[in-house]
C-alpha cells in the first residue's frame, strides 16, 4: 500500500475574490498563493438565492451551461518517491434548469505517478477546508470517495493502481462556500 499523504504535505488555498469590472465582466484575480493570502477589493462572487435550483455534476461538465468561468492557478507538488499531486478551484455560474444561473465553486484534484514503476493501492486523502465546506453534505463529487474519514470534511480516495505516467483525477464541487465572509 501506498499512503500518498505521507509524502506530500502543503496546504492548498485560493483566492475566491473575483473583481469585476465597470461593464460587469469578471476578471481573473491579481493574487494567488497557497497561504491563504487573498488579494482585497472586488466585489465577490454572487451568493445563490435560498431557494438556488440544485446543480448536478453534468450541469457542472456541460460546456453549454457555463455562464462564466474563473480558473485559478494550479497548485502542484512532486512527493520524494514521485508522486505529483495538483490542486485546482475555479468560480463558475451554471445554467440550471429554468434558466437561471447558480455559482458553484468546482475543485479537480489529479495524482500522477512520475515513476517507473506502477504504484498499488495508492491513497488520496483530501481535507477540505472549512471555508469551502462544514461538512461532507455539503460537497457534490463525482467521484464517490472509497471512505469519508471525518464528516468535517475529510474524505479518501483509493487507486488501486497508477501505472508509470498514469493519473488520476477527482473531482468535487459545492453550491456556496461556508465562510461567507470570503470575497
Amino acid at each position: 500500500a501506498y499512503d500518498l499523504n505521507s509524502g506530500v504535505a502543503f496546504t492548498f488555498s485560493v483566492d475566491t475574490s473575483i473583481p469585476r469590472g465597470s461593464s460587469g465582466q469578471t476578471t481573473p484575480p491579481t493574487t494567488i498563493t497557497d497561504t491563504g493570502t487573498r488579494s482585497s477589493g472586488g466585489t465577490g462572487p454572487p451568493t445563490p438565492p435560498a431557494s438556488a435550483q440544485p446543480v448536478s455534476v453534468a450541469d457542472v461538465e456541460n460546456p453549454a451551461n457555463i455562464v462564466s468561468k474563473t480558473d485559478y492557478k494550479t497548485v502542484t507538488s512532486t512527493n520524494p518517491d514521485g508522486v505529483e499531486v495538483s490542486r485546482k478551484a475555479s468560480f463558475q455560474e451554471v445554467k440550471v434548469s429554468g434558466g437561471s444561473a447558480a455559482p458553484i465553486y468546482s475543485f479537480n484534484v489529479g495524482v500522477k505517478n512520475t515513476t517507473n514503476n506502477t504504484l498499488k493501492n495508492v491513497k488520496v486523502m483530501e481535507v477540505i477546508p472549512k471555508a469551502v465546506a462544514s461538512n461532507v453534505s455539503k460537497i457534490t463529487f463525482k467521484q464517490t470517495p472509497s471512505r469519508i474519514i471525518n464528516p468535517d470534511p475529510e474524505v479518501e480516495w483509493l487507486v488501486e493502481e497508477l501505472a508509470p505516467g498514469a493519473e488520476a483525477k477527482f473531482f468535487y464541487f459545492v453550491n456556496d462556500l461556508s465562510d461567507k465572509s470570503i470575497k
